[in-house]
């Protein structure tokens, strides 16, 4: 009913990444003299000319959508969906407009087609052949359902700025904010949601409500009387200034910057990066850099998921798993103690592009690693001894060999920056080493004796030098 505007990248493995703010816009009832039917204009023609126009903007490739689907689809949201039966009812009346007020309840919900012109900036309008697109207010309740119908087939309202919510005991009433109603959409409960059922359109969807969520928040800084605040000025003018008593409002000159406070501004990292810096500082150089993984064949995350899908069309699980884990992890290391007591640490949560997060940490530890004999006790690179711990064997042939990018140069590890050819940029293979050798102002030279191997299902005889340091 509505396309969604926005700056998207497409990477491998269906991931869909999206940056900016993002539009919703309607077009007219009908399509200008020699045009064509396109998104809402085409719920107008019949069902088998529908079909055909849907069909064609996928190239009339009927092994993408099946024509028989598509009928069925058309038929259920013409009869049941009440945006689409008002907007066909509109354009075959020969309505000039169509009007839908800016109110949340879809009982109070009215068509003004017929009688006047929009009376709020907020009201969707839609003409009769402008061939203009316009934009949806965000905060309308029906910024949601027109431009994703099938995630909302009988016209449930969206979101909307005068959405109440009442407390536990029905007491309290206070305004639900978008953030509250994206959690509510997104909890998994005792059966399977429609949305849940949607896999990759609600993926994009929810990517959808982020940004509208950041996109209303970067909206309050771009108040007025919030740019009043935001100035720049050399220190020793402003404490000139503020001498002779100049409002601290008056001093400087306006800046377009977000403020620290908003997740993901350059100010936001740079705070991030101070107080990072500032750990080794006072506490001395960090002790291990560690490296944590997700995992998707995790119980965790394959006992949540729905029945017959994919860890990839739910990533709201994978993360809740993952920063389950890392919170643990953190705890193992910082209360356990388990390298001794910690002074510091600092770590940092990353997307791989194929949607798993892995997070980079460093710990500062109250006894420094200062000898070859302790860093051994923490570090393996290694292929343990198959007879002696067979589980760790698994989990090393399984999850700590770097890819063997000697034979098979695909890997990422052998691109440079300008996706060249070049060397492992990991170092891969490493050399051996009978014991561990400490490098001033560099990582040690793990041990790596060979005393154990991997046989490979090609055949393939793996040593230590393709093994990744890891911790038992």
């Amino acid at each position: 009913m509505a396309s969604v505007g926005h700056k998207s990248v497409g990477l491998p493995d269906g991931v869909f990444v999206l940056g900016g703010k993002t539009f919703h816009r309607i077009g007219s009832m009908h399509p200008e003299p020699g045009g064509v039917h396109s998104f809402a204009q085409i719920y107008v023609l019949d069902v088998d000319d529908a079909s055909t126009r849907r069909l064609n903007v996928f190239g009339g490739d009927e092994s993408l959508l099946r024509r028989d689907v598509l009928n069925n689809l058309h038929d259920m949201m013409v009869r049941h969906n009440p945006w689409i039966r008002q907007f066909v009812a509109a354009a075959n009346e020969n309505a000039p407009h169509l009007v839908w007020r800016c109110i949340d309840d879809i009982s109070t919900m009215q068509v003004g087609a017929l009688v006047a012109e929009a009376g709020s900036r907020r009201d969707v309008v839609v003409t009769r052949t402008s061939g203009q697109v316009f934009n949806i207010h965000d905060g309308h309740a029906l910024y949601h359902p027109l431009a994703y119908p099938l995630l909302f087939p009988l016209g449930t309202p969206g979101w909307s700025e005068s959405m109440q919510v009442l407390s536990v005991d029905h007491l309290r009433e206070r305004k639900l904010s978008l953030t509250e109603w994206g959690r509510y959409l997104l909890m998994h409960r005792q059966s399977v949601t429609h949305l849940q059922q949607c896999e990759k359109l609600t993926m994009e969807f929810f990517c959808d409500v982020f940004a509208q969520v950041e996109a209303r928040q970067a909206d309050f800084h771009r108040l007025p009387q919030q740019q009043m605040k935001y100035r720049a000025a050399r220190v020793a003018a402003v404490e000139d200034q503020l001498n002779t008593g100049i409002p601290a409002s008056e001093i400087g000159k306006p800046v377009v910057r977000l403020p620290s406070g908003f997740v993901g501004s350059a100010r936001w990292y740079q705070q991030l990066y101070y107080d990072a810096m500032a750990l080794p500082m006072r506490f001395g150089k960090p002790d291990l850099f560690i490296t944590l993984t997700c995992n998707p064949h995790w119980p965790e995350i394959k006992d949540a998921l729905p029945a017959g899908t994919k860890w990839k069309h739910h990533v709201d699980i994978v993360e809740r798993v993952f920063m389950a884990k890392l919170r643990q992890f953190i705890h193992d290391i910082c209360r356990e103690e388990i390298f001794g007591s910690v002074l510091a640490y600092v770590y940092r949560v990353e997307w791989q592009a194929r949607g798993l997060p892995h997070a980079h940490m460093l710990f500062i530890l109250k006894d420094k690693i200062l000898s070859a004999r302790h860093i051994d006790s923490v570090v393996s690179a290694e292929v343990p001894d198959p007879n002696r711990d067979p589980a760790l064997y698994a989990l090393v042939g399984t999850h700590m060999l770097h890819p063997m990018c000697d034979v098979n140069t695909s890997h990422g590890c052998r691109r440079d920056k300008n996706d060249q050819l070049c060397d492992c940029r990991r170092y891969f293979p490493k050399e051996m080493c009978p014991s561990t050798i400490i490098v001033a102002d560099g990582y040690p030279q793990y041990m790596r004796r060979g005393k154990h191997t991997i046989t490979m299902r090609d055949g393939r005889i793996i040593t230590d030098n393709w093994v990744v340091p890891y911790n038992k």
